[in-house]
């Protein structure tokens, strides 16, 4: 049961760690009232101020509110040559953009103030209670690459970046403070799936409730979509906890309070919005009457709320959890937590959907890596990072010296209806940046992560341009290199995934693991005499020589290493003998290896019971088997491929799933069927991606491409059936992962570009020595051909060969073995070229010209294998 009325529960505090926080709450009339009196109120107290003449006063007042507002510091630029007075010096130092914000803030209070006077009025009731402060963050207005990976699984632990446990009795608002002031400035996850993290994590106490404190009034978490998918995401567990909500700012929109009171009042919790000073004592009295109480009125307000439900007034549709609505003397009965409470998540995230997310704002990684312009080695791969954003239409320019930087723009120009009809352009050049040869025309979209939008002001573009290292966002103007729009997105997740790559793991080192037993294994398998083809057949014999019959007796021992119930072994004790193929396995394998067919395999199975058991138990063996007939002899034709799939996924239950699921919902839409099937694999991981992501499903339109494509290399006229996509979304071919319809995802992605990333280092080194020379990161490459499971680089044949051995073998080192196979067959064109040559033969897979049978060959010589995976991992 939720609620925290005794003092046994757990209370978790929600703190949005925005810039807002420290802003002073002013508007910008109020600003423009005081920056004058303040200037010349500071000015007049200086000498050296007043012995100037009057119009020599006024030009100066004007441009020390101009460096205020522009964020400079008001100290002499270079090249001046006349040296400034002390009394000058020390003027401008008071007068410096930090100290007039001081003052707004000392003035019109902050935020951060009003929050800790709230907890600090509440003080007495959290101080015996066990108290858990979470930390979070969204994006303001839409989705970015940033919070694609916040919102994700962490690639390690972070914890005491975010959270902050007190036990009981030992909460107070300034210790809190105090740990705020503490804590790095790394951008924190976003919050529900932290929050249903934490709710998970502390079930075992009796009462769990949360305080979410919002400061961002255009945050992705306060989204309606977003607040929707997050009580779904809150039903998985025992309980749910008990929301309750505080918006601080007048600047919320009537559409975000509603969803916020509608979450809270759905929990059993309350919500307000506090705008200026003299609500907080009214907000915390009523937060503590209804939170800190024994009478259990959280369960009141739920039954109100399932009564809205009952009538269809509610803002949002959220899950029911009360499933009896009774009198007040009578506690209702809330209903389990199953299944059912995910109902219409699909539908609603569908309509999610349709909210725009920036891919154009790099990532903290990302910019890390552009931001430093040594080029020293461990950073030198952000060469081939911006040319790969120059080919889906972005420039970042990087400036770390002082001074101008030589750009020209064309700022947006207002209408008399208030409306802007163009955006920040760029219009010139000059020196230093007429040597980077930018187009004009370019639309500026960023500075160092900040988005910019028609709205932003002269004085804030300046301001963030002022500072030292600075990192511009562009868009640039249509060209005719750019990549199809469908090729945005799995651009997008490859920069991603490669910047936590390089920034969060070890370089490799030759003489360390995992890459001196990864190249110990490929020079071993180079020196073998024999054909591959022959040493793995050989290989597959000598595993079954202990399977014959024995001497002295007339049943084979692979006969007495069945069960003791076994129908097959029964079958065996009552009949005198059986053909000369089931005594001796061998000689059945050796027979079936020289035919090469994956159907004679088939075929041969279905001959008596006695060949079943020996050819498709899922003992080693026969698993490898039947890999060496896909990879050295002839895989299903086209008309049995999909009976093939059927029977390697082993949906016969997922079919049945599908099927009497399909009575209960009627999608109306592929989009709306793909993620049924997804919520029915892992419904709890989607919407914590999703919840993080204010309700956007990124990959949704890349995983209904492939899909269908899948479908259509099947010969199928429909889309891919469900049974058999359900199947491909579990593990361990975690199509899910590959989406990224999970939370699960970014780190799973992270961990594949990393066994490539040996694998090529392995197999050919002197290309990965010039490629990493170069600033060359064939990860990228990697990550985009694997999310379409490498459709774009194969012709039809041998990316249908591929995905049978990739379906059988329940491995995606068939794609590893795959691209280190591109590029050692290009390697004699890739070395000596520069970057930009070499990116554009690995982006136009048509100029390869390389024939099918030498590529599957290559493919085969790749040495990868599971163990040498897990010693990566």
């Amino acid at each position: 049961m939720a609620g925290s009325g005794g003092e046994d529960g757990v209370f978790i505090i929600c703190l949005e760690a925005s810039d807002l926080l420290l802003e002073p709450m002013c508007d910008t009339w109020e600003l423009q009232q005081e920056l004058v009196p303040y200037v010349q109120a500071v000015s007049l107290q200086h000498d050296h101020f007043l012995k100037l003449p009057k119009t020599e006063r006024q030009a100066k007042v004007k441009i020390l509110m101009q460096q205020i507002l522009s964020g400079e510091s008001g100290n002499p630029g270079e090249g001046e040559e006349e040296a400034e007075s002390p009394g000058q010096i020390r003027m401008e130092e008071a007068l410096s953009p930090h100290r007039f914000w001081a003052h707004l803030r000392a003035k019109y209070g902050t935020r951060l103030g009003l929050i800790l006077e709230m907890l600090q009025l509440m003080e007495p009731m959290l101080r015996p209670r066990r108290v858990l402060v979470l930390r979070f963050e969204g994006e303001p207005t839409m989705p970015s690459a940033s919070l694609i990976f916040r919102a994700s699984q962490p690639l390690s632990s972070e914890g005491g970046a975010y959270s902050r446990e007190f036990a009981p009795g030992g909460f107070s608002a300034a210790g809190l403070n105090n740990w705020l002031q503490e804590v790095p400035s790394a951008r924190v996850p976003p919050l529900w799936s932290r929050l249903a993290a934490a709710k998970e994590a502390v079930e075992g106490s009796q009462n769990v409730s949360a305080l979410i404190l919002c400061a961002q009034s255009t945050s992705t978490e306060t989204i309606p979509e977003a607040l929707a998918v997050a009580g779904r995401s809150l039903c998985h567990g025992k309980q749910v906890p008990c929301l309750s909500a505080v918006a601080f700012g007048s600047d919320f929109t009537s559409e975000r309070l509603a969803a916020l009171e509608d979450l809270c009042a759905w929990s059993g919790g309350l919500s307000f919005n506090v705008d200026e000073p003299g609500m907080l004592r009214a907000a915390a009295d009523g937060l503590a009457a209804h939170l800190f109480q024994a009478d259990a009125r959280f369960l009141e307000r739920r039954r109100y709320y399932a009564q809205k439900q009952e009538l269809g007034t509610c803002f949002m549709d959220l899950p029911r959890l009360v499933k009896d609505l009774e009198g007040d003397a009578t506690p209702s009965r809330l209903t389990p937590l199953r299944r059912r409470n995910l109902t219409g998540l699909p539908a609603l995230l569908v309509k999610a959907s349709s909210l725009p997310i920036d891919y154009a704002v790099p990532s903290e990684s990302m910019l890390t890596v552009l931001s430093d312009v040594t080029l020293v080695l461990a950073h030198r791969w952000s060469r081939s990072l911006r040319v790969w954003r120059i080919r889906r239409g972005m420039r970042d320019l990087v400036f770390g010296e002082p001074g101008s930087i030589g750009l020209d723009f064309e700022e947006p120009v207002k209408e008399a209806s208030g409306a802007v009809s163009s955006t920040w352009r760029l219009r010139a050049t000059h020196p230093p940046a007429s040597a980077l040869k930018m187009e004009e025309g370019s639309e500026l979209v960023a500075i160092n992560r900040v988005r910019v939008t028609p709205y932003t002001p002269r004085s804030e573009v300046a301001r963030r341009i002022s500072s030292r290292p600075v990192s511009l966002t562009f868009r640039l103007p249509k060209s005719g290199k750019e990549v199809a729009p469908s090729e945005i997105f799995p651009m997008v997740v490859a920069e991603i995934v490669v910047s936590e790559l390089r920034e969060g793991l070890t370089p490799l080192k030759t003489a360390q693991p995992p890459l001196s037993s990864a190249v110990q294994r490929v020079q071993a398998v180079k020196a073998r005499k024999l054909p591959q083809h022959l040493h793995q057949a050989n290989s597959i014999l000598e595993s079954l020589r202990g399977w014959g019959t024995m001497p002295g007796t007339t049943v084979p021992a692979w006969v007495e290493h069945l069960k003791a119930d076994s129908p097959l072994g029964r079958r065996w004790t009552k009949v005198a003998s059986m053909d000369l193929f089931a005594r001796e396995p061998g000689l059945l394998y050796r027979v079936l290896l020289f035919c090469g067919e994956v159907v004679t395999l088939a075929r041969a199975s279905l001959s008596c019971c006695c060949w079943r058991g020996l050819l498709t138990a899922t003992s080693k063996p026969q698993r490898r088997l039947w890999s060496w007939a896909l990879r050295h002899g002839e895989g299903p034709s086209a008309k049995q491929r999909a009976g093939f799939w059927r029977w390697a996924l082993r949906d016969e239950d997922a079919q049945r799933a599908a099927a009497s699921l399909a009575a209960q919902v009627n999608p109306t839409s592929e989009e709306e069927t793909l993620l049924d099937t997804v919520s029915r694999v892992d419904a709890a991981s989607l919407s914590r991606l999703c919840s993080g992501l204010g309700g956007a499903v990124p990959g949704l339109e890349a995983a209904q491409s492939t899909a269908d494509n899948i479908a259509a290399a099947l010969g199928g006229t429909g889309r891919l059936p469900a049974s058999m996509l359900q199947r491909l979304l579990v593990e361990p071919w975690h199509c899910q992962r590959l989406w990224l319809l999970s939370d699960a995802a970014l780190p799973w992605l992270v961990m594949q570009c990393r066994y490539f990333q040996v694998a090529i280092a392995a197999h050919v080194p002197n290309l990965f020595r010039h490629l990493i020379g170069e600033g060359l990161a064939p990860e990228l490459f990697f990550c985009r051909w694997l999310q379409g499971l490498f459709q774009s680089c194969l012709t039809p044949e041998l990316q249908l060969r591929i995905w049978d051995l990739f379906i059988f073998e329940r491995s995606f080192k068939v794609f590893v073995k795959l691209a280190v196979a591109i590029f050692a067959l290009l390697e004699k064109r890739l070395i000596g070229q520069d970057i930009e040559k070499m990116m554009d033969l690995l982006f136009d897979s048509s100029a390869w010209s390389i024939p099918q049978e030498e590529f599957w060959t290559a493919v085969l010589s790749v040495k990868v294998t599971r163990s040498m995976m897990l010693e990566t991992a």
